[in-house]
């Protein structure tokens, strides 16, 4: 995973995707904590933005490598 993808809650990707009723989530997802918000995300609920928009993944994810340049 790059720097870009981001592990999320429901709240925090419904407020990013409103017309998406059911997200697709990534068979095999591990716990994780909310990169937007801080609380626990939704295991293998990701979402790709802007690294600098989230404040608790500190900018990288520790377990991923950068693929996106």
């Amino acid at each position: 995973m790059s720097r870009w993808t981001h592990a999320l809650c429901r709240a925090c990707y419904q407020v990013r995707r409103p017309t998406v009723a059911i997200p697709h989530l990534v068979v095999d997802g591990e716990p994780a904590m909310c990169c937007s918000c801080g609380n626990a995300a939704l295991p293998g609920l990701y979402y790709r933005d802007d690294p600098k928009l989230y404040k608790y993944c500190g900018l990288s994810h520790p377990e991923e490598q950068d693929d996106a340049g």
